[in-house]
């Protein structure tokens, strides 16, 4: 755990200086989340630039010390985050991903492991759903909005809708969930790749962690019997702190999502059988 809430003992390592993992250390130094952050990468100049380009374009908006690292720098962190991978192409799942990206993954804890001491370990492979409402399962095709539990203000969606006068039905539904479900593909085939929304993302998790404030956002962890499942990793409401994901929260969804959400978990399952 962190000893107090300081900023000049929060050290932060993150793993991949690609788009993603550069625009994640701009972010946590615009936060002022850290007091050092390190950036290793195996494409050492690249990664010194960008360390130096984030820690030169923000003298008067931060104060966190960016420098390029090593796997030894992962020593006494109190947060690793963990962006090394390929990117998305233009036409493909983010299930396509999940062979190569598992051997670069096995790769980084390989050479990292050594070198761990403590601190709060954060895997990023995509950005939490940019809705207002609970994204649930498996992060792509098999992901379900939970709009049972939807409410503006308090007031669930439905009444709300009706009390002043919107449309709300499943074709609604339907249109605000395939939009969600596209919004990576559309963005990947307009610029190429993602990055700045999982930034904004992966920056506001680190914050619960590096400033123990309890947040309840959807991540994905390994069950352990909630929901009826085990050994999988889905997405689910969590309560995260200092130590990560402190809780999985089990809410009470409609009997169609449980069954959809059950769906994803052995989609998953019959994935991992691949690799």
């Amino acid at each position: 755990m962190l000893n107090n809430f300081s900023i000049s003992e929060r050290k932060v390592a993150i793993i991949g200086a690609g788009f993603v993992g550069a625009s994640i250390a701009y972010a946590l130094t615009i936060r002022k989340l850290a007091r050092e952050i390190v950036l290793i990468d195996i494409h050492e100049e690249k990664t010194i630039g960008e360390a130096l380009d984030i820690q030169h374009g923000i003298p008067d908006m931060g104060i966190s010390s960016v420098k390029a690292g090593n796997y030894e720098d992962c020593k006494d962190c109190d947060l690793i985050i963990i962006t090394a991978g390929r990117n998305r192409k233009p036409g493909e799942t983010r299930l396509d991903l999940i062979a190569g990206n598992s051997a670069i993954l096995k790769n980084v804890v390989d050479q990292m492991k050594p070198h761990y001491t403590k601190g709060v370990i954060m895997i990023v492979s995509n950005p939490v759903e940019v809705v207002k409402a609970t994204i649930v399962g498996e992060h792509g095709d098999a992901q379900i909005p939970i709009w049972s539990r939807v409410s503006i203000a308090g007031v669930p969606i439905q009444e709300y809708c009706e009390n002043v006068g919107l449309r709300w039905g499943e074709n609604i539904r339907k249109d605000i969930s395939d939009k969600v479900r596209e919004m990576g593909a559309t963005i990947i085939k307009g610029k190429g790749r993602t990055h700045y929304g999982i930034a904004t993302c992966v920056c506001y998790l680190a914050e619960a962690v590096l400033n123990q404030r309890l947040t309840i956002a959807p991540v994905s962890t390994m069950f352990q019997g909630e929901y009826g499942i085990e050994d999988v990793c889905l997405s689910v409401p969590s309560i995260i702190g200092v130590n990560g994901v402190e809780k999985r929260l089990e809410e009470r969804w409609a009997e169609e999502e449980f069954l959809a959400f059950r769906q994803a978990a052995e989609k998953m399952r019959n994935v991992l059988k691949t690799l």
